[in-house]
């Protein structure tokens, strides 16, 4: 019991993260990456919990005084370019703008040029079928066509010219 009680007080889980901070999983796991949070990790298949700092499945305990860190940083630095992602805060919300960047950030933000060039627009719709179910089709292919890297479009009208 002593050590349920330790770790409630000495670690947030990552459900814990999620929560305080009102993130989506993939935006969670883009800001422990981005601002170096040490967090231990769990391997899905082993079941096993990895040292802090070790970029291997998906956070599982991140020490107190790491979220703390975090949560300095941010309201330190807090700009309109992360309130998008607050309808409790952000009068002007919108939840296709929010589905658009989570789906961008779980595709692309550590994407490799070779990761790039095997995307397709089916693997957006199908991120966006999965976690962003209320959204309609017609919203899920616009999004889909808007996060295609230009690098992967093709066809239209040719470049103007002068």
């Amino acid at each position: 019991m002593g050590d349920k009680v330790r770790k409630k007080t000495l670690y947030y889980t990552f459900d814990e993260f999620l929560e305080k901070f009102g993130y989506t999983r993939e935006k969670a796991i883009y800001e422990i990456k981005h601002h170096g949070i040490k967090a231990s990790y769990t391997l899905p298949r082993l079941k096993t919990l990895l040292p802090f700092g070790g970029p291997y499945g998906h956070p599982s305990l991140i020490p107190r005084n790491e979220v703390e860190r975090y949560a300095a940083i941010i309201a330190e630095n807090e700009s309109p370019p992360t309130q998008y992602m607050d309808k409790d805060r952000q009068p002007a919300f919108s939840s296709e703008l929010e589905a658009a960047v989570s789906c961008w950030m779980a595709l692309f933000s550590d994407a490799t040029p070779a990761k790039v060039a095997t995307h397709t627009r089916e693997k957006a719709m199908s991120w966006l079928s999965k976690n962003r179910p209320e959204l309609e089709e017609s919203q899920h292919k616009r999004i889909a066509t808007l996060l295609t890297p230009d690098a992967r479009k093709s066809g239209g009208a040719p470049p103007a010219t002068e």
